[in-house]
């Protein structure tokens, strides 16, 4: 009987100790890496019981503007605080910098890129259908040089297939003059590409630094290692 009184009165004070606290989740959009409250470092999870009271929560992501803001806990009560974090100044810098980098790039780099591609594949489709047109019209010239009585059809089949060839000759070299200029201007773009690095990325450092470390009680009547966190 006493075990069962003892056991009773021991489940009825943690459970009024458990009332005279509230619970804090954190629900923060991308996860924290760091969070303190009241400059006090979270370890572990996403979850805190504390007692009744205001309290400065802090919370930093890579990259992000880092979390600032009060919160209220009351007793017996669970709070969930939902927090998507914003870009920080440096990453929103970084974010311009990069889509400004990357519009002259395509402009110094990918444009003449695309038309050298453009010109070389035109210039050798070129090649290959003038050979092909130019087989033709010797073809055809031999038709016209041994034809008998149908000389007059031969020698137009062969003025018309040598007519043909004459286009893709001249083609060729308007086609050599823009493989050139594109060329040029690739090298011209490949020169301004070592001499314009992408912009790079500051490696973003955690701005909560441990400020003081003691022992402190803690709720189940023993110590443990506090850790003061502030902010850097």
């Amino acid at each position: 009987m006493k075990k069962i009184l003892t056991a009773l009165i021991l489940s009825t004070s943690l459970l009024a100790f458990a009332q005279n606290e509230g619970t804090l989740r954190l629900y923060l959009t991308p996860p924290a890496e760091a969070v303190t409250i009241d400059g006090e470092l979270m370890e572990f999870g996403n979850s805190a019981k504390l007692k009744p009271g205001k309290y400065f929560v802090q919370a930093w992501c890579p990259n992000k503007a880092v979390l600032d803001t009060v919160i209220e806990i009351k007793a017996g009560e669970i709070l969930s605080f939902f927090y998507r974090f914003e870009n920080n100044e440096n990453y929103i810098s970084y974010l311009e910098e990069t889509k400004a980098y990357v519009k002259k790039r395509n402009v110094h780099v990918a444009l003449p890129v695309t038309a050298t591609a453009i010109s070389a594949g035109a210039l050798i489709f070129t090649y290959f259908k003038g050979k092909q047109l130019n087989d033709e019209a010797d073809a055809k010239y031999l038709e016209y040089k041994y034809a008998g009585v149908d000389i007059a059809e031969k020698e137009a089949e062969f003025n018309q297939a040598q007519d043909k060839y004459r286009n893709y000759y001249y083609a060729q070299f308007v086609e050599y003059a823009a493989l050139a200029v594109s060329s040029y201007f690739l090298y011209k773009g490949i020169q301004w590409l070592k001499q314009n690095p992408k912009p790079e990325l500051e490696k973003d450092k955690n701005p909560f630094k441990v400020d003081q470390v003691g022992f402190m009680p803690n709720r189940y009547g023993g110590y443990g290692v506090g850790l003061t966190i502030a902010l850097d």
